[in-house]
Order: structure tokens, then C-alpha cells, then sequence
């Protein structure tokens, strides 16, 4: 299987592209140019109709959280331009190719229904919408709900770096009451959930849209039983003071749940959950 990868330098994308490079053939597409976009999007165009895969991966996305109108315009480009070019791209030159892109659970902020968090979040629900036009037109795309990821050569500053770092240096950390609930799964787990979903995709009929699927680990943690299982792992206690920290404006309480995994999957290296969880829906809804 050939396999091309826009944003592979990223975490999730350099972690995949090693994984399917046990598959097949990974090609990467150009770095992404800042100073100019728009040449970008033409070289990898270009690029993907000279290696002609089998399946076209976009991890690659802009993390702009903001409001303002620099934060719009990168996020419309990355999660709705870039994604529908690539489509209708495919359609024209390469119909019999899959494409695989990536959305966020914090589309479904508290809820069960789409109710994004933030603009990036609505950019993703946004990016969906729009490539169900070309799915509706025959091409196989695959969208997956993305929850917080982790791996142990992760430098990002996600919360659960934060917590293992200032346990490590035996700092004290201010955090939020932290009743707030995450769903941490590994990247390894991920990248098998990925895989997963294709072989879903591959059996879907693109008349019925788009295929969405979760990669949650279905047992979810709170902020505060995180805190304290960092802790155990280390073998000492973290050094929290919980409480001192508010919650943000429109804090995501309670982790989306309303999904459907891929068939067959489960995590298998996923550690940091709620043990005594039995499990949600999103356990046993199959296609």
C-alpha cells in the first residue's frame, strides 16, 4: 500500500507515518510554507499526483485557538480548503484512493450533539461538512474524533507533560479543581485505531457519506485522578495544590462519549484511564 502523509513532522503525523511505513511505501508531502501557502498547496497537489497512493493521511492541521482574523483564515485553510482540494483532487486523478482526515471531540463540547468548544473545533465540524459533498461523489473519506494523545517521546505541553514533569523536578502546580473530565489514549493505540477505521472505510458505500469513527479509550479520567496516578507512576506524590486555578471560560466538563469506534478496536497501551469505569457506548457500536 502506498501511502502519502500531509503533516508528518507533527506528533501524531511522524507516529503514523512510521506505522504505515511497515505497510507499505510513505511518502511525505512538502513542509509546510508559512510565507507561502498558497505555493504550498500546489507542490503537494503536485506532488501527491506524481506518487499516486493508495491512501492520502492529513494529521497535519493548524493548532490557531484564537478568535481573530489570522486564527480564521489558517484554520479555514488547513481544516476546510486544504482538505476539499486534496478531494476533489483525488476524484479527478486518482477516484480509487481513500482519504483520512482528523476532527476533534471538542465538536461535541458537553454533549452528545455538535456544540464545538472553540473555533478550531467548529473548523473541524466545518471541514466534515463540506467534504461530504466529494464523498457524496464517490470518493471513500474517513473522518476520526481525535481525544487527548500521548506517547513517551511526546514534548508537547498538553496537561499530561506538564503534570509528569513538575512531579519529576518535585515542583509544586496549581491546577483547577479538576473534576473536568480526559481521555488520554496512547499513540500507538491510535495509530492501530487508524488502521482499524480504514479497513471500515474500505467496506463503506460513499452514497452514505462520510465514515466517522472515535478513538477514545471509552474510560475516561478526571483531571484529579490523573493527578494522583501521575504520582503512583512516579512513586511519589505530585504536588498540587487543586483548586488554586479557575476553570477556563466554557470548560469541557465531560468528555464526548457518543461515538462509534473502529471494528475490532480497543486500546491495548493506554494506562492513564478510569479503572473502574465498565465502559461507554462507544465500546460496542460496530458499523
Amino acid at each position: 500500500m502506498k501511502t502519502y502523509v500531509i503533516g508528518a513532522s507533527g506528533f501524531l503525523g511522524s507516529h503514523l507515518s512510521t506505522w504505515f511505513d511497515t505497510k507499505g511505501i510513505v511518502r511525505k508531502a512538502p513542509s509546510y510554507r508559512d510565507a507561502d501557502p498558497q505555493g504550498w498547496q500546489e507542490d503537494v497537489l503536485a506532488d501527491l499526483k506524481d506518487f499516486s497512493p493508495d491512501l492520502v493521511l492529513v494529521p497535519g492541521a493548524s493548532q490557531a485557538m484564537g478568535d481573530d482574523a489570522k486564527a480564521l483564515h489558517a484554520l479555514v485553510a488547513s481544516n476546510c480548503v486544504l482538505p476539499c482540494l486534496v478531494a476533489q483532487h483525488l476524484l479527478e486523478h486518482l477516484p480509487a484512493s481513500q482519504l483520512v482526515v482528523f476532527g476533534t471531540s471538542w465538536q461535541f463540547a458537553d454533549s452528545s450533539r455538535y456544540r464545538p468548544f472553540n473555533l478550531y473545533a467548529a473548523s473541524k465540524q466545518a471541514g466534515q461538512d463540506l467534504l461530504t459533498h466529494y464523498a457524496l461523489r464517490g470518493l471513500k473519506i474517513l473522518q476520526l474524533i481525535m481525544f487527548d494523545t500521548y506517547g513517551e517521546d511526546d514534548v508537547r505541553r498538553k496537561l499530561l507533560r506538564i503534570l509528569q514533569d513538575a512531579c519529576a523536578r518535585d515542583e509544586e502546580i496549581g491546577t483547577t479543581p479538576g473534576d473536568q473530565e480526559i481521555d488520554l489514549v496512547h499513540i500507538d493505540d491510535v495509530c492501530a485505531g487508524v488502521e482499524a477505521a480504514i479497513q471500515d472505510l474500505r467496506q463503506a458505500d460513499p452514497s452514505e457519506g462520510l465514515v466517522v469513527r472515535g478513538l477514545g479509550s471509552g474510560k475516561p479520567i478526571t483531571v484529579k485522578a490523573l493527578i494522583a496516578r501521575v504520582g503512583a507512576s512516579a512513586g511519589k506524590p505530585l504536588r498540587a495544590k487543586i483548586g488554586e486555578r479557575s476553570y477556563r471560560p466554557r470548560e469541557v466538563m465531560q468528555v464526548y462519549r457518543d461515538y462509534a469506534r473502529p471494528s475490532g478496536w480497543s486500546p491495548q497501551r493506554t494506562e492513564f484511564h478510569d479503572e473502574s469505569d465498565p465502559g461507554t457506548p462507544g465500546d460496542t457500536v460496530t458499523p
